[in-house]
């Protein structure tokens, strides 16, 4: 039976939600090649890496992946963000999306980062060998989770590259140890740096609005996935986990 951990935050003790943070481990060299083995099945290895978590990378920078001299890509944009769709319906489970209904096409480029409104704008009589299509940040329970936009490469041919991942069960706990409040009142009185920018946040600090979030964080060969606070102090971000109380970063967004 699981039970809730027990951690020591400024000298007291918090039960933490069974479960509490989910991490993900690196795969094994055996799992890694088990991937790329079905990678080059799937017909997109030249265009693919694999991370130590498994998860899909990009590589358009090699001989293999784009033969820039010979395609052309001639498709709208609507024509291309139903392609993308359909692969990642085809090919979302290397980036462990399980619904792919949850996608949302964000915007679509050429491989060189051109979108494809200004594409067309400056290059009226020009067509992209390949497109990139962008999705938006995965949502788990109506938070957004960082650091996962999926990417997909779309070739004449059809799909020849995908990238970025999404999680397939996080662990929210159904109530916060602490709330925006006392998210707040941990970082009361402490000075952050960034960027050589300063900020010590004091009962006069002017707030914004906060937003809950999960923050995925590497840490020795693991991903954890923390429910955090963000709260917007000025100019600042910083994030501080509901169940802990741990601060996790500190950024001046304005900088």
């Amino acid at each position: 039976m699981a039970v809730a951990c027990i951690i020591s935050a400024c000298g007291n003790d918090i039960d933490v939600a069974p479960g509490y943070p989910t991490i993900i481990e690196k795969k094994s060299s055996t799992e890694i090649d088990r991937i790329l083995q079905q990678l080059e099945q799937s017909g997109l290895s030249s265009c693919m890496l694999i991370d130590q978590f498994g998860y899909p990378i990009m590589d358009i920078d090699n001989d293999n992946c784009i033969d820039a001299e010979n395609w052309r890509f001639n498709a709208g944009y609507e024509k291309i963000e139903q392609l993308a769709l359909e692969g990642f319906y085809n090919f979302g489970s290397f980036a462990d999306v399980s619904d792919t209904s949850l996608i949302a096409i964000t915007g679509i480029s050429t491989h060189k980062g051109i979108s494809y409104n200004e594409f067309k704008s400056e290059y009226p009589d020009s067509l992209s060998p390949v497109w990139i299509a962008s999705a938006a940040p995965q949502k788990y329970e109506q938070f957004e989770v960082r650091g996962t936009n999926l990417k997909i490469l779309l070739s004449p041919n059809g799909v020849i590259g995908i990238s970025g991942h999404w999680y397939t069960d996080i662990t929210v706990p159904s109530s916060d140890n602490f709330d925006e409040d006392g998210a707040k009142n941990e970082i009361l009185d402490k000075t952050f740096e960034h960027n050589r920018r300063t900020i010590t946040i004091s009962n006069d600090t002017n707030w914004h609005t906060a937003k809950k979030v999960i923050v995925p964080i590497v840490r020795s060969g693991q991903i954890v996935l923390h429910v955090c606070w963000a709260l917007y102090p000025d100019t600042w971000e910083i994030l501080v986990d509901s169940q802990t109380g741990e601060i996790l970063s500190s950024i001046d967004i304005s900088a």
